[in-house]
């Protein structure tokens, strides 16, 4: 109903404060409601809420974008043990409520936890290009994972880009950041300057960017020496 009351403990994390206001903006724009958030300051204010996202480390899910959903006729409570599985919980409730075509939930309790660990997508607004609001339609569209170009430092298929200011903002709607290498290595394991070569490559690569997810190397991109004569 209108008026109702968002709740989370303070915390700082901008993901559990974004989960709130994402679905504040979800209520207000597709259900018509007018809702309100607010930092409880005790245990008091989280019982008074209608909608609860709440975090504890002892929640019993296996992995950071897990969450549980617990309906009762008073109180919608998110569970879960990360800020990513906050915001996963929120985007579950909002999927439910457009299926049902009302703001309301089947009462009960039940685990949700994501049947792929990661699902990664490139951009859909152009290459390499990830404005918050497309980092936020990824997040709804069900993945967890970005992936991006990296030809040198700093640098993209789509030229420039401060490639730690874009992992930090994924970060705060619960995405990480999977580079997909376009840097030359053309260097046989087997040479005896491979190891400091790589190193110069993958190794400043990771120290630049220490909170990036992964690499990945595709061969038909790089095209690694080989010395098999079937090759």
């Amino acid at each position: 109903a209108d008026g109702a009351v968002l709740a989370a403990m303070p915390g700082g994390d901008a993901r559990i404060v974004h989960a709130l206001a994402d679905f504040q903006d979800y209520l207000l724009n597709s259900m018509a409601l007018s809702a309100r958030i607010v930092h409880a300051a005790s245990e008091r204010e989280l019982e008074a809420a209608q909608v609860v996202f709440r975090l504890d480390p002892a929640c019993p899910v296996k992995g950071d974008k897990d969450f549980v959903l617990a309906v009762t006729p008073r109180q919608i409570v998110i569970l879960a043990r990360s800020p990513k599985g906050l915001l996963q919980g929120g985007i579950y409730c909002e999927d439910r409520m457009n299926f049902r075509g009302l703001p309301a939930l089947p009462a009960g309790t039940a685990k949700h936890e994501l049947r792929l660990r990661r699902r990664s997508v490139h951009s859909g607004c152009g290459i390499d290009d990830y404005p918050d609001w497309q980092l936020n339609a990824i997040l709804h569209a069900g993945f967890t994972s970005i992936e991006l170009f990296i030809k040198a430092e700093d640098t993209t298929a789509r030229g420039y880009c401060n490639i730690n200011d874009l992992i930090d903002r994924a970060e705060a709607y619960g995405l990480e950041v999977a580079f997909y290498n376009y840097m030359s290595s053309y260097k046989h394991p087997d040479d005896l300057d491979a190891e400091a070569f790589f190193d110069r490559i993958y190794g400043d690569i990771f120290r630049k960017y220490p909170k990036v997810a992964s690499i990945q190397l595709v061969g038909e991109s790089l095209e690694f020496p080989s010395k098999d004569p079937a090759t």
